[in-house]
C-alpha cells in the first residue's frame, strides 16, 4: 500500500524499525549476559548481530528496490540529502 499525497512518495509501513529494535536489545543483553558470565550470554549477543546484519541487507535491499523502480523524484531525493546534511551537522555541532 503505497500513500500519494502529491508528487511525494510516501513509503507504506515498515517491519524493520521493530526487527531493528530486537536486534539491538539482543545484542545488548547477550554482552551484559557475557560480562556477567551467564552462559547464554555469547550466543544471544551472535544472534543479535545475526538479527543486525539481516536488518541491514533487508532494509538497504528495500530503500535501493525503490530508488531503482522510479518511486523517487527530485523532491524525494533532495529530502533525504537534506536530511543527511542535518545529520551529520548535528554530530559535528555535538562534538
Amino acid at each position: 500500500m503505497t500513500t500519494s499525497h502529491g508528487d511525494y512518495y510516501i513509503p507504506e509501513p515498515s517491519k524493520w524499525p521493530l526487527i531493528t529494535m530486537l536486534g539491538v536489545f539482543s545484542t545488548l543483553l547477550g554482552t551484559a549476559l557475557w560480562i556477567n558470565h551467564f552462559a547464554a550470554g555469547p550466543y544471544i549477543m551472535l544472534l543479535g548481530g545475526l538479527l543486525l546484519a539481516y536488518i541491514f541487507h533487508g532494509w538497504f535491499s528495500d530503500v535501493i528496490g525503490e530508488n531503482l523502480s522510479g518511486r523517487y523524484n527530485a523532491q524525494v531525493d533532495r529530502s533525504f540529502r537534506m536530511g543527511m546534511i542535518w545529520f551529520i551537522a548535528s554530530e559535528v555541532f555535538s562534538f
